[in-house]
This record gives C-alpha cells, sequence and structure tokens, in this order.
C-alpha cells in the first residue's frame, strides 16, 4: 500500500533559564548529655535538632539466681554464714539483688550472761567476692568501707539486729534482721536514675563481672561505752569482733537468710533531644536590570537579578515595583506583561528580595529602557488562504506549524508548468513597520510504500452454532515483513451491535498460521440465545501499521439437538433376522422448551406381510 503525504514546519525557538537554589547551614548542636548515643542530626525551619537515645531497663524482671544461708542452733558467741555468688556478665541487662533477712525461729538466746556490757549483735548485706577491697556497690548509701584489723570490711550493709546485755530472748533483735532490701546495678545513669529515691542511692553502673555474695555474721561484743549506746558505737563493737568471752550464747537462731538476683533487660529507648535555633539574615540582590536591554512592543519585560542570602536559604516571596515614565504602575510580578506596553514609554523596576522570614532592602534596577515598535497584527497567507495569524504585537520567534491542508488544497488545483512544477504564494503581512525574518522552512514531499498486516481469512466454528455451544473466532494473519511481532484486538457483534464483553486485545498470533481466540475471547453458550446473529471482528498490528477491521460471516443460535423417531426396519419379512435399516429423525428444539434435561426414546416396530 502506498501513502502520500506532505510535511511542513517552520521554526525557531528562545528558552529563558532562571535557577533556584535551596540550601542551609546548620547552626551549631549541643552534644548530646552523658551516656546518651548520638543518633545524628536534622533541621526543619529554623529548628535543628540532635536526636539522644539510650537503652534503659525494660521493668521486667527474671529470676536468674537464688541460695540461702544462716545457722541454727548456735552455742558460741560469735558466727559467720554467706551465701554462694553470682557474676554480673551482661552489660544489656539490669540487676537486682535482694537481701532477705531470716524469716523464723530468729533469736539470740543468753543465759548467765558476762560481766560488762554484752550486747548481742548481728549484721548483713552484700559482698563483692573479687575485689573485695574496691567493690562495685561502695558508693551506695550503707557501704561501711575499711575498718582496720577488722572481719567485715567492705560490706554493703542491709540489715543490723541489736539486743541489749542481759536481755534473754528476742527483744528489738528479732525484727530488725528479718529486712527484705534490693540494690540495683544498671548499664547507665538514666536507667539507674529509675531505681534511685530521694533519700537512700541504691543503684549503681559497674557491678558488670563482678561476683556478689550474701553475707552474714553475729556477735556477744561487749560495748566499751556502755553509757553512749550509738550506733556507731555498736557498730565498731561489732566490727572489731570483741567478744565476751566463749559460750555464753545458747542455742542461737538465725535462719534462712536468701539471696537473689533478677534480671530486666535494657530495652526501652529513652530521648534526651538537643536542639538549637538558626540564625537568619535578610538576603540581598545585585545586577538588577531590565531584561531585554532593547525592547520592543512585543517583549515581556524581566526584572532580572542575582539573589543571595546568608544562610542558603530558597527566594520566597520577593516583591517587584514596575514604574513607567517615573510613576509606579503597582503590579507585583517579576515578569511584566507585553500588554502592559506602549511605543516610547520608559520602564524600570524595583524588587524586594525574600527568603520567606525575612525582606531584604528594596533595590532598583541599573537600567531604564524604552519601548519601541515592532510588527503588529501578523498574518501568514498562502495563495491568499489564510493559515496563521497573531493579534498585537509580536516578537521573538514563532513555530506555524499544521498548515499541511492547505498546501495540499493549493497543490491539487494548481496548474502545473512544462516542468510539473507548481507556482506557489507564502505571503506574511503586518499592521505596523517592522522586520519579519524567516529562519526556517522545510517542506517534505513523496510517497512511501506501506507494509500492513493483512487478515486473510476470518470465521465462526462451529458454523451452524446452538444455543449450548461455545463460539470461537479463527482468522489467519500474514505480513510481509517475516520479522514484525503480530498482534490483534478481537471484538464481536451481537445482532449488529458490539459485545464488549468478550473483547480480547494486544493478543498474540504466528504469521501465516491459523489463530484462534482464547477462554478470553469465546462466546460462553450462557452468552447466546436461539434466533440471535453474531459476527467476529479482527484487528491486526505489525507494531507500526494496522490492518483495520475485517469481519467474519454471521452465524445464527439454533435450538438444542433431540431424537424426535426411530424406525428400526428388519427388512421385507415378518420376524425376520434380515439386514435391517435404523431410520431417525432430528429436530430443533430449544431447551427452555424441554420440561426436563432428560429425553425419551420411541422405538416404533413397523411388521412386513408376506
Amino acid at each position: 500500500m502506498k501513502n502520500t503525504y506532505l510535511i511542513s514546519i517552520l521554526a525557531l525557538v528562545l528558552v529563558i533559564n532562571i535557577p533556584e537554589s535551596s540550601a542551609y547551614i546548620n547552626c551549631t548542636i549541643p552534644s548530646c548529655s552523658g551516656e546518651y548515643i548520638d543518633n545524628g542530626t536534622s533541621c526543619q525551619g529554623s529548628t535543628c535538632t540532635r536526636e539522644c537515645h539510650i537503652n534503659i531497663c525494660s521493668g521486667t524482671w527474671t529470676q536468674v539466681h537464688s541460695s540461702q544461708f544462716g545457722w541454727d542452733g548456735v552455742t558460741v558467741d560469735r558466727e559467720e554464714s554467706s551465701s554462694s555468688s553470682y557474676a554480673s556478665s551482661n552489660i544489656s541487662s539490669c540487676y537486682k539483688f535482694t537481701y532477705d533477712g531470716p524469716d523464723n525461729s530468729v533469736y539470740m538466746y543468753v543465759s548467765n550472761p558476762p560481766s560488762g556490757d554484752c550486747d548481742s549483735e548481728t549484721i548483713g548485706g552484700f559482698y563483692d567476692t573479687v575485689n573485695t577491697s574496691n567493690p562495685w556497690f561502695q558508693k551506695i548509701d550503707d557501704y561501711l568501707g575499711n575498718v582496720d584489723g577488722t572481719k567485715f570490711d567492705y560490706l554493703l550493709k542491709r540489715m543490723r539486729g541489736h539486743a541489749q546485755a542481759g536481755v534473754s530472748g528476742f527483744g528489738d533483735y528479732s525484727p530488725d534482721i528479718r529486712i527484705d532490701s534490693e540494690v540495683y546495678c544498671a548499664p547507665n545513669k538514666p536507667s539507674c536514675d529509675l531505681y534511685n529515691n530521694e533519700s537512700v542511692t541504691v543503684c549503681n553502673t559497674t557491678c558488670y563481672n563482678r561476683s556478689t555474695k550474701g553475707y552474714m555474721a553475729q556477735g556477744y561484743l561487749e560495748d566499751p561505752t556502755p553509757s553512749v549506746d550509738s550506733e556507731l558505737k555498736n557498730n565498731a563493737a561489732l566490727y572489731a569482733w570483741d567478744g565476751c568471752g566463749n559460750s555464753y550464747v545458747n542455742g542461737n537462731h538465725i535462719f534462712w537468710a536468701y539471696f537473689v538476683v533478677k534480671t530486666s533487660p535494657a530495652t526501652n529507648i529513652t530521648y534526651n533531644n538537643q536542639q538549637c535555633t538558626r540564625t537568619n539574615e535578610a538576603p540581598t540582590v545585585s545586577n538588577v536590570n531590565v531584561y531585554p536591554s532593547n525592547p520592543t512592543a512585543g517583549d515581556n519585560l524581566v526584572c532580572n537579578y542575582t539573589y543571595f542570602d546568608p544562610e542558603n536559604f530558597e527566594e520566597k516571596d520577593s516583591s517587584y515595583e514596575w514604574w513607567k515614565n517615573s510613576a509606579n504602575q503597582n503590579i507585583n510580578s517579576r515578569i511584566l506583561n507585553k500588554g502592559n506596553l506602549t511605543v516610547n514609554d520608559s520602564w524600570y523596576c524595583k524588587v524586594t528580595p525574600s527568603d520567606g522570614l525575612v525582606n531584604g532592602t528594596k533595590t532598583q534596577s541599573n537600567n531604564n529602557v524604552t519601548i519601541s515598535s515592532t510588527v503588529n497584527n501578523v498574518e501568514f497567507y498562502i495563495n491568499n488562504q489564510q493559515v496563521w495569524n497573531e493579534s498585537n504585537y509580536v516578537s521573538g520567534t514563532r513555530t506555524v506549524i499544521n498548515f499541511i491542508d492547505e498546501l495540499n488544497n493549493v497543490l491539487l488545483s494548481c496548474s502545473q508548468d512544462e516542468n510539473g512544477l507548481c507556482n506557489i504564494s507564502l505571503r506574511f503581512s503586518s499592521d505596523d513597520i517592522g522586520k519579519l525574518n524567516l529562519t526556517m522552512m522545510n517542506i517534505y514531499y513523496g510517497e512511501t510504500e506501506l507494509n500492513l498486516p493483512s487478515i486473510n481469512s476470518i470465521e465462526i466454528t462451529p458454523p451452524q452454532p446452538y444455543i449450548n455451544e461455545t463460539l470461537d473466532c479463527a482468522f489467519n494473519v500474514t505480513d510481509a515483513d517475516a520479522n514484525d511481532t503480530l498482534t490483534v484486538n478481537v471484538t464481536w457483534y451481537k445482532n449488529n451491535v458490539n459485545w464488549v464483553e468478550d473483547n480480547e486485545n494486544n493478543l498474540a498470533v504466528s504469521n501465516g498460521q491459523i489463530n484462534h481466540t482464547t477462554s478470553t475471547g469465546d462466546i460462553e453458550s450462557s452468552d447466546t440465545s436461539k434466533g440471535e446473529y453474531w459476527i467476529c471482528s479482527v484487528n491486526a498490528y505489525d507494531g507500526t501499521y494496522w490492518s483495520g477491521w475485517t469481519n467474519s460471516s454471521s452465524v445464527r443460535i439454533t435450538g438444542s439437538t433431540t431424537i424426535d423417531s426411530l424406525i428400526i426396519d428388519y427388512g421385507g419379512y415378518k420376524l425376520s433376522s434380515a439386514n435391517y435399516d435404523v431410520i431417525f429423525t432430528l429436530v430443533d428444539q430449544p431447551v427452555a422448551e424441554q420440561s426436563s434435561a432428560n429425553y425419551n426414546l420411541f422405538l416404533g416396530w413397523q411388521y412386513y406381510k408376506e
């Protein structure tokens, strides 16, 4: 197939780029405090934020260790006992150490106390078994520290029981040693702060990789200063283990004390973000000029300048003034539309820069421009037929396209010369004096042979369909370009009305072979009724061109087939077993007219006499 076409182009392009920038300079954000971890910074608007986070104890505790210690029925005046130790090795967990004093049978029984002020004393708490002289809990209140020449150096005291000399049985001794006290170890101070109260420091951060145990001791000890029965004096006697002799304590019962350790994962995240506010200095402009410098009445004017902001903030909400013949025209726009211009008027601009927050100093353009005349109401004709025009003053370049029809009309009606050429007039006009330059005009004329795909055959199967059968469309497509990829669109028509429910598009087909619609494009029996006429239509595409729609012959939908009668003929003899013929008649009967899906077969026998 051949196509003849004509293309015309007249073009010239003017491009103006006005770059914009947007950037921010951060202020100095304070560092994360204490043990908080720096997670990076970000800025929004005038505020910059440093995100600081830390893991703290979750507060969900799991017991990991427990042991008991103490004694029963001791008859000596001094005794000690301790639990097994526990090593705090997981630096990502919090630890809770519990000292639970004896829970039953607590008393120190004394008979015939010796002379002097001999008191009953008990002390208990925690020991660091590895670093006894530098325990992890030394900064916690009630740490005893070092007492020269004593047995109980470096103890974190959690319990102390005391009874005056000469008192047999409990006194104030028993309830004072039934103490349940806890201390904590955490990986950082914010976690410790969760467990510290106002009066007692109960947490430290240096327990990791230490072995800690519970400890308890008792003594029947002499108070060297009976008249001063103070905590300090009583502790000093106990530390020194000053005895009152032997065998003066009878049936001493202190059991059982418990040392329990629990852990809690440090997974909760807390934040201590730091912020700063950026300062904002006003932007400035320089090199302010009206562009173009020699404008005509067909040009838009631009107030051109260089923008600068100390913080690199992008320009936003700058304002403008346009002055004509030294009078402000109250036009707030960077571009002055040419509709405001009149020949011989003088113009300049003023700009007030802004970053959206602070305005800079208003600055006037360095130049005044005077408007010159130019072409006005330009028109373009082909053999006196107008094909393009533009009203008012025109400046710059214009692209004139889409006058193919006008050129073709002239070609069809022109009188060719002896060389087969036509003389065609192209005319431009203007109402005012000016210059028109035709910078480019390309006209193409030629013939091109197009290899279009072709549909050679198309038919519906079955050709005489019943209402209980599916309609399929079969077709053969060929294309002279063997390498083309062929696809088809298939549509159906029922009683000459487009049936869109089973349209099939972009179906890949083979060149020169019989192709079929798929289950998508087939017409199901549920969509047909007796007496309808159906047509299949196919349009082939080779990646560039379409073949155009081709229709099949129409088919009519008939009813279902049943057997109406069946006659078996045994030939010409009664009861003969000779050859016989089977004769049956088919009738066209719609399913809707059947009372049942089952069919009855009626046999009629025909006997012949001799």
